[in-house]
């Protein structure tokens, strides 16, 4: 078979979208909108009850609120996608410990990805089975 009609196999990455990349994609219509919409539509989002709480107090802050309706639209859409988990404590140490909540969400719920636009708050490629994506690395994967 030629290469260019091999298929590649489906691919349901279960990941979790640090606040970061919910706010980005908000804030424009770029590439980190499309790998929100990406993550959202063909992959399995994690979420936790922490990270929901997250999410809500950072779309809350005055600095956006002329982008608060699409972010409110956007989190609706993430939380009608995710898997909502219930997360333990974090049994690593990152240099925010704010972002350990999603280090422990992705950690609960089986991910295979944090995809963040923060990597400096993940300082290492992986925890665990849990990869370190930047929104760019993450659309590189294989999509359905």
């Amino acid at each position: 078979m030629p290469k260019s009609a091999e298929r590649i196999p489906d691919l349901i990455v279960r990941l979790v979208l640090d606040c970061n990349i919910l706010i980005s994609a908000g804030w424009n219509d770029g590439p980190v909108r499309y790998a929100f919409r990406i993550a959202i539509a063909q992959h399995q989002p994690i979420i936790s009850v922490e990270t929901l709480e997250e999410y809500e107090a950072v779309l809350a802050r005055p600095r956006f609120r002329h982008v608060r309706a699409d972010l409110v639209q956007l989190l609706a859409a993430l939380v009608d996608a995710a898997e909502i988990v219930d997360p333990g404590p974090c049994p690593y140490h990152l240099p925010d410990p704010d972002d350990e909540i999603y280090l422990a969400t992705a950690l609960a719920g089986g991910a295979d990805a944090i995809v963040t636009g923060n990597a400096k708050h993940f300082p290492e490629p992986t925890y665990g089975p849990v990869r370190v994506l930047s929104p760019r690395e993450f659309l590189t994967l294989p999509q359905k």
